[in-house]
Protein backbone atom coordinates (compact mmCIF):
# COMPACT_ATOMS: atom_id res chain seq x y z
CA UNK A 1 0.00 0.00 0.00
CA UNK A 2 1.15 3.27 -0.79
CA UNK A 3 3.07 5.21 1.78
CA UNK A 4 0.06 8.33 1.22
CA UNK A 5 -3.06 5.70 1.13
CA UNK A 6 -1.42 3.91 4.43
CA UNK A 7 -1.34 7.58 6.19
CA UNK A 8 -4.99 7.88 4.90
CA UNK A 9 -6.03 4.62 6.61
CA UNK A 10 -4.32 5.32 10.00
CA UNK A 11 -6.23 8.87 10.03
CA UNK A 12 -9.33 7.08 9.05
CA UNK A 13 -9.08 4.50 11.52
CA UNK A 14 -8.52 6.54 14.31
CA UNK A 15 -11.43 8.79 13.33
CA UNK A 16 -13.85 5.87 14.02
CA UNK A 17 -12.08 5.18 17.30
CA UNK A 18 -12.69 8.17 18.59
CA UNK A 19 -16.21 8.37 17.07
CA UNK A 20 -16.70 4.58 19.31
CA UNK A 21 -14.66 5.90 22.37
CA UNK A 22 -17.34 9.44 22.35
CA UNK A 23 -20.06 6.67 22.04
CA UNK A 24 -18.53 5.28 24.99
CA UNK A 25 -17.39 7.71 27.29
CA UNK A 26 -20.25 10.44 26.43
CA UNK A 27 -18.82 14.13 28.27
CA UNK A 28 -14.67 13.27 27.49
CA UNK A 29 -13.41 16.97 26.82
CA UNK A 30 -10.42 16.67 23.52
CA UNK A 31 -7.69 16.57 26.23
CA UNK A 32 -9.17 13.32 27.59
CA UNK A 33 -9.55 12.00 24.74
CA UNK A 34 -6.27 12.51 23.50
CA UNK A 35 -5.14 11.31 27.37
CA UNK A 36 -7.00 8.04 27.17
CA UNK A 37 -6.69 7.26 23.69
CA UNK A 38 -2.52 7.92 23.66
CA UNK A 39 -3.39 10.31 20.52
CA UNK A 40 -1.36 13.39 20.14
CA UNK A 41 -3.83 16.39 21.16
CA UNK A 42 -3.08 18.35 17.92
CA UNK A 43 -4.13 15.42 16.20
CA UNK A 44 -7.39 14.51 18.55
CA UNK A 45 -8.35 17.97 18.21
CA UNK A 46 -8.44 18.12 13.94
CA UNK A 47 -9.94 14.63 14.00
CA UNK A 48 -12.90 15.53 16.72
CA UNK A 49 -13.41 18.74 14.76
CA UNK A 50 -13.70 16.83 11.39
CA UNK A 51 -16.26 14.00 13.27
CA UNK A 52 -18.03 17.52 14.30
CA UNK A 53 -17.88 19.00 11.38
CA UNK A 54 -20.14 16.07 9.89
CA UNK A 55 -22.03 16.09 12.84
CA UNK A 56 -21.32 12.31 13.96
CA UNK A 57 -20.20 13.71 17.36
CA UNK A 58 -21.29 17.03 18.49
CA UNK A 59 -20.94 19.31 22.14
CA UNK A 60 -22.41 18.34 25.01
CA UNK A 61 -25.16 21.06 26.42
CA UNK A 62 -22.83 22.35 28.60
CA UNK A 63 -20.16 23.09 26.19
CA UNK A 64 -17.68 21.11 27.91
CA UNK A 65 -17.25 17.88 26.14
CA UNK A 66 -18.62 15.56 23.25
CA UNK A 67 -21.07 13.27 22.38
CA UNK A 68 -22.30 11.26 19.70
CA UNK A 69 -24.40 13.54 17.35
CA UNK A 70 -27.65 13.25 14.80
CA UNK A 71 -25.24 12.56 11.59
CA UNK A 72 -24.32 8.78 12.74
CA UNK A 73 -28.92 8.43 12.45
CA UNK A 74 -28.92 8.37 8.31
CA UNK A 75 -26.82 5.58 7.95
CA UNK A 76 -28.07 3.80 11.02
CA UNK A 77 -31.70 4.19 9.85
CA UNK A 78 -30.83 2.99 6.16
CA UNK A 79 -29.22 -0.20 8.00
CA UNK A 80 -31.99 -0.88 9.81
CA UNK A 81 -34.80 -0.57 6.94
CA UNK A 82 -32.81 -2.88 5.10
CA UNK A 83 -31.54 -5.75 7.68
CA UNK A 84 -33.00 -8.89 6.62
CA UNK A 85 -32.72 -10.52 10.04
CA UNK A 86 -34.48 -7.36 11.76
CA UNK A 87 -37.22 -6.82 8.49
CA UNK A 88 -38.51 -10.88 8.90
CA UNK A 89 -38.24 -10.92 12.99
CA UNK A 90 -40.38 -7.51 13.71
CA UNK A 91 -43.66 -9.11 13.21
CA UNK A 92 -42.71 -12.41 15.31
CA UNK A 93 -41.28 -10.28 18.14
CA UNK A 94 -44.81 -8.18 18.51
CA UNK A 95 -46.80 -11.37 18.40
CA UNK A 96 -43.62 -13.27 20.62
CA UNK A 97 -44.41 -10.37 23.11
CA UNK A 98 -47.99 -10.89 22.91
CA UNK A 99 -48.50 -14.23 23.68
CA UNK A 100 -45.50 -14.46 26.03
CA UNK A 101 -46.41 -11.38 27.80
CA UNK A 102 -42.45 -10.46 28.27
CA UNK A 103 -39.96 -8.33 26.82
CA UNK A 104 -38.95 -9.81 23.60
CA UNK A 105 -35.46 -8.90 22.20
CA UNK A 106 -33.36 -9.04 18.29
CA UNK A 107 -29.80 -9.51 18.49
CA UNK A 108 -26.46 -10.62 16.16
CA UNK A 109 -23.25 -10.63 16.89
CA UNK A 110 -20.94 -7.82 16.33
CA UNK A 111 -17.26 -8.80 17.00
CA UNK A 112 -17.46 -9.98 20.62
CA UNK A 113 -20.50 -8.39 21.50
CA UNK A 114 -24.01 -8.64 20.75
CA UNK A 115 -25.72 -5.94 18.74
CA UNK A 116 -29.50 -5.29 19.42
CA UNK A 117 -31.22 -4.57 16.37
CA UNK A 118 -35.08 -4.42 17.88
CA UNK A 119 -36.92 -5.51 20.96
CA UNK A 120 -40.79 -4.80 22.32
CA UNK A 121 -41.61 -3.81 25.56
CA UNK A 122 -44.01 -6.61 27.62
CA UNK A 123 -47.66 -5.55 26.36
CA UNK A 124 -48.52 -4.44 29.81
CA UNK A 125 -46.30 -1.30 29.78
CA UNK A 126 -47.74 1.30 27.92
CA UNK A 127 -44.48 2.05 26.09
CA UNK A 128 -42.92 1.05 23.45
CA UNK A 129 -39.17 -1.11 24.38
CA UNK A 130 -36.58 -0.78 21.52
CA UNK A 131 -32.71 -1.55 22.66
CA UNK A 132 -30.96 -1.18 18.89
CA UNK A 133 -27.93 0.20 18.48
CA UNK A 134 -27.26 -1.15 22.39
CA UNK A 135 -24.73 -3.65 23.03
CA UNK A 136 -24.28 -6.99 25.67
CA UNK A 137 -21.58 -9.26 26.64
CA UNK A 138 -21.79 -12.52 24.83
CA UNK A 139 -20.65 -14.78 27.42
CA UNK A 140 -23.80 -13.70 30.11
CA UNK A 141 -26.74 -12.65 28.32
CA UNK A 142 -28.99 -15.83 26.55
CA UNK A 143 -28.42 -13.90 22.97
CA UNK A 144 -25.23 -13.75 22.97
CA UNK A 145 -25.05 -17.58 24.30
CA UNK A 146 -27.63 -18.61 21.87
CA UNK A 147 -25.08 -17.58 19.08
CA UNK A 148 -21.80 -19.24 20.48
CA UNK A 149 -23.75 -22.46 21.05
CA UNK A 150 -24.09 -22.36 17.28
CA UNK A 151 -20.86 -21.95 16.21
CA UNK A 152 -18.15 -23.91 15.55
CA UNK A 153 -15.66 -24.81 18.34
CA UNK A 154 -12.84 -23.24 16.36
CA UNK A 155 -14.87 -19.96 16.11
CA UNK A 156 -15.82 -19.85 19.71
CA UNK A 157 -12.53 -20.38 20.66
CA UNK A 158 -11.05 -17.64 18.54
CA UNK A 159 -13.71 -15.24 19.79
CA UNK A 160 -13.10 -16.17 23.38
CA UNK A 161 -9.21 -16.03 22.59
CA UNK A 162 -8.39 -11.87 24.09
CA UNK A 163 -11.66 -11.91 25.94
CA UNK A 164 -11.90 -11.22 29.52
CA UNK A 165 -15.35 -12.89 30.93
CA UNK A 166 -16.10 -10.27 33.22
CA UNK A 167 -18.30 -10.47 36.39
CA UNK A 168 -21.44 -8.53 36.20
CA UNK A 169 -23.58 -10.32 38.53
CA UNK A 170 -22.82 -12.97 41.31
CA UNK A 171 -24.68 -15.90 38.49
CA UNK A 172 -21.86 -14.61 35.49
CA UNK A 173 -20.18 -17.45 34.66
CA UNK A 174 -16.44 -16.08 34.15
CA UNK A 175 -14.49 -19.39 34.07
CA UNK A 176 -14.03 -20.41 29.99
CA UNK A 177 -14.31 -24.30 30.51
CA UNK A 178 -17.72 -23.39 32.33
CA UNK A 179 -19.01 -21.28 29.57
CA UNK A 180 -18.19 -24.12 26.90
CA UNK A 181 -19.73 -26.74 29.43
CA UNK A 182 -23.19 -24.10 29.65
CA UNK A 183 -22.70 -24.04 25.28
CA UNK A 184 -22.93 -27.60 25.13
CA UNK A 185 -26.51 -27.64 27.70
CA UNK A 186 -27.73 -24.71 24.95
CA UNK A 187 -26.90 -26.72 21.84
CA UNK A 188 -28.35 -29.71 23.25
CA UNK A 189 -31.65 -28.29 24.25
CA UNK A 190 -32.00 -25.79 21.33
CA UNK A 191 -32.06 -22.37 23.50
CA UNK A 192 -29.69 -20.66 25.80
CA UNK A 193 -30.49 -19.52 29.61
CA UNK A 194 -29.21 -16.63 31.35
CA UNK A 195 -29.95 -17.13 34.94
CA UNK A 196 -29.54 -13.70 36.57
CA UNK A 197 -25.93 -13.47 34.68
CA UNK A 198 -26.00 -10.38 32.62
CA UNK A 199 -28.30 -8.11 35.05
CA UNK A 200 -29.89 -9.13 38.68
CA UNK A 201 -33.64 -10.05 38.84
CA UNK A 202 -33.71 -10.40 35.51
CA UNK A 203 -33.91 -13.80 33.65
CA UNK A 204 -33.58 -14.62 29.66
CA UNK A 205 -33.97 -16.96 27.33
CA UNK A 206 -33.20 -17.20 23.92
CA UNK A 207 -32.89 -19.21 20.53
CA UNK A 208 -30.70 -18.77 17.81
CA UNK A 209 -31.51 -17.71 13.92
CA UNK A 210 -29.82 -19.64 11.30
CA UNK A 211 -29.48 -19.59 7.96
CA UNK A 212 -29.79 -22.02 5.15
CA UNK A 213 -26.25 -23.46 5.49
CA UNK A 214 -27.23 -24.22 9.42
CA UNK A 215 -25.45 -21.28 10.15
CA UNK A 216 -26.05 -18.70 13.43
CA UNK A 217 -27.04 -15.05 11.90
CA UNK A 218 -28.52 -13.88 15.24
CA UNK A 219 -30.73 -15.05 18.31
CA UNK A 220 -34.19 -13.62 19.86
CA UNK A 221 -35.54 -14.20 23.44
CA UNK A 222 -37.39 -12.84 25.91
CA UNK A 223 -36.72 -11.65 29.83
CA UNK A 224 -38.48 -10.33 32.57
CA UNK A 225 -38.13 -10.81 36.53
CA UNK A 226 -39.84 -14.24 37.15
CA UNK A 227 -37.71 -17.15 36.87
CA UNK A 228 -40.80 -19.70 36.12
CA UNK A 229 -42.45 -17.62 33.42
CA UNK A 230 -39.75 -17.26 31.01
CA UNK A 231 -38.33 -20.73 31.56
CA UNK A 232 -41.79 -21.76 30.37
CA UNK A 233 -41.70 -19.97 27.60
CA UNK A 234 -38.58 -21.25 25.83
CA UNK A 235 -40.08 -23.70 23.66
CA UNK A 236 -42.24 -20.58 22.51
CA UNK A 237 -39.32 -18.53 21.68
CA UNK A 238 -37.50 -21.64 19.89
CA UNK A 239 -40.14 -22.16 17.64
CA UNK A 240 -40.91 -18.64 16.66
CA UNK A 241 -36.92 -18.97 15.94
CA UNK A 242 -37.35 -21.52 13.64
CA UNK A 243 -40.24 -20.28 11.79
CA UNK A 244 -37.71 -16.56 11.27
CA UNK A 245 -35.16 -18.99 10.46
CA UNK A 246 -37.10 -20.23 7.43
CA UNK A 247 -38.26 -17.28 6.44
CA UNK A 248 -34.51 -15.83 5.88
CA UNK A 249 -33.85 -18.77 3.98
CA UNK A 250 -32.38 -17.90 0.51
CA UNK A 251 -35.65 -19.31 -1.51
CA UNK A 252 -38.24 -17.28 0.45
CA UNK A 253 -38.19 -13.66 -0.59
CA UNK A 254 -38.06 -10.82 2.45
Amino acid sequence: MPVAEKSAALTLSKGLDILKYVQEHPGRTIAKIASDMDINRSTAHRLVKTLEGHYFIQQTPDGRGYEVGLGVLPPAATQLDHNPVRIASIPYLNTLAQDTGQRVNLGVLLGGDVLYLAGIEKPSLPNVYSRFGKVAPVHCCSLGKAILAMMSADEVGELLQNKTLERYTDNTITDRDALLSDLTATRRRGFAVDEEEHIDGTWCVAAPLMNSRSRPIGAIGISGSDRSTIIDSAEKVSSVAKVISHLLSPNVAL
